[in-house]
């Protein structure tokens, strides 16, 4: 998070300007909407990855399955 920036205004700033600067809060709504699209594209590219097999049976490794449901499942929510 960009607030965790010493260089960066605190998060409780940037929630006081949200409610009174129409203009800030515009802009932080494309950005957090742009994010929102990024988010989508990774979790499309996790989802079409195949997930590594396991050397001794050759089957899919279910610990790798279950890194990437948890990586989709943390940047959907």
């Amino acid at each position: 998070m960009i607030c965790r920036d010493d260089a960066m205004p605190h998060r409780t700033t940037v929630v006081r300007w949200l409610s009174k600067h129409e203009a800030f809060r515009a802009r932080y709504t494309v950005a957090r909407q742009i994010q929102a699209d990024m988010w989508r594209d990774e979790i499309y590219d996790l989802a079409k990855t195949l997930p590594p097999l396991d050397p001794k049976t050759g089957r899919v490794d279910k610990n790798a399955v279950m890194h990437i449901r948890n990586q989709v499942g943390t940047l959907r929510w």
